[in-house]
């Protein structure tokens, strides 16, 4: 039998990195701290193997003075003003007429989805729609508002409103991010942000009801009053008037999972007054 080949666990370490690296990953972590403002060190698996790793002295940083800290400004005493990006002062900039505020939707550098790949979707231009229902991001790949949802989801959804009596055309989809995020996955905290800016949207467009599909839309949306699974209609006070809202389980939820399913339908056949009338 021939003799197996036997690596010190640094040369194994050493051989790992470079097969990370030949697959495209240049990074690695280290269980020693950091000091980032220094010079770079060289990557262990760029050194000649059994070099040590030079210690870097830490260096020496200039204490911060008073007079390097440039003083908040305050618009009345005891208050701040505040130039984070708030939902509160994204509300108080919108336009309160629809056509501003689709333009200002469009060119706004500051919205969320700006430099996130993929085409941007706009909001239409609705008129007191009897149903809107909203998602959270719009489907890989879409391109327009009728390819928001997977066309199994289209399909899914299509099934449930005509279940009720209502049809497609009657009832638009519509995402709460107009660009689908890196990773497919809305970050927290831009949840907030996104509902604040549905919520002007929908408090211009006038909708009978609003349904929410998935948890975290019907978080971001209700807030507080949000309940897992509730089967009840919510009504949402905005600057204009109040609205009608339910949510439900996300499309694939609904699809995979019986009982989530079940509990939507009996929401929306308890409902199925209002959503018809």
């Amino acid at each position: 039998m021939g003799e197996q080949e036997t690596i010190t666990p640094e040369q194994a370490a050493y051989a790992y990195a470079h097969w990370w690296r030949e697959a495209g990953l240049d990074c690695a972590t280290e269980e020693v701290p950091r000091r980032w403002r220094d010079g770079e060190p060289v990557p262990f698996w760029r050194r000649e193997p059994g070099v040590a790793r030079a210690e870097t002295a830490p260096a020496t940083e200039a204490p911060i003075t008073p007079a390097d800290v440039q003083p908040a400004t305050v618009a009345a005493e005891g208050s701040r003003k505040v130039e984070a990006r708030s939902p509160a002062r994204a509300l108080s900039q919108m336009p309160a007429s629809l056509p501003a505020f689709l333009d200002w939707l469009a060119q706004d550098e500051m919205q969320p989805e700006r430099h996130w790949d993929g085409a941007n979707l706009t909001l239409p231009a609705l008129a007191t729609p009897h149903i809107v229902l909203i998602v959270e991001m719009p489907a890989a790949g879409a391109e327009t508002l009728d390819q928001v949802l997977e066309p199994q989801q289209r399909r899914f959804v299509t099934a449930m409103l005509a279940a009720i009596g209502v049809k497609p055309e009657d009832a638009p989809c519509l995402p709460l991010a107009l660009r689908r995020p890196p990773g497919s996955l809305l970050d927290a905290g831009v949840m907030p942000q996104l509902a604040t800016r549905m919520s002007h949207y929908l408090d211009l467009v006038r909708p009978g009801l609003t349904i929410l599909l998935g948890d975290r839309i019907g978080r971001a949306m209700l807030g507080e009053s949000w309940r897992p699974g509730s089967s009840n209609m919510e009504k949402v006070d905005l600057p204009g008037r109040s609205l009608d809202i339910i949510s439900l389980a996300g499309p694939d939820l609904l699809m995979n999972r019986p009982l989530a399913k079940a509990k939507s339908w009996q929401t929306l056949r308890l409902l199925h007054g209002t959503l018809t009338q």
